[in-house]
């Protein structure tokens, strides 16, 4: 499953300290939005906002990892 691969290959660091990571991750994400919301609103976006919106999802998704690992000290087995 994705999620095990990527907290697999996740750093060290990261792991130990996720709940910071997690809300660092989140307001990356949220910056990446308001920067392509910028770009969007002054008409200077072109091919950014294909690129920021997806790095952001990740940044949510990854976000959204470090916070089960933090809860749970690892993820859940992967449902069949």
């Amino acid at each position: 499953m994705l999620s095990h691969w990527l907290i697999r290959r996740m750093p060290r660091w990261e792991k130990r300290h996720a709940r910071a990571f997690a809300v660092l991750r989140i307001a990356i994400g949220i910056w990446l939005l308001v920067l392509t919301g910028v770009l969007v609103g002054y008409h200077r976006a072109g091919w950014w906002p294909a690129l920021l919106v997806p790095a952001a999802i990740a940044h949510f998704y990854w976000a959204y990892l470090l916070m089960r690992l933090a809860d749970n000290g690892d993820l859940p087995a992967a449902a069949a």
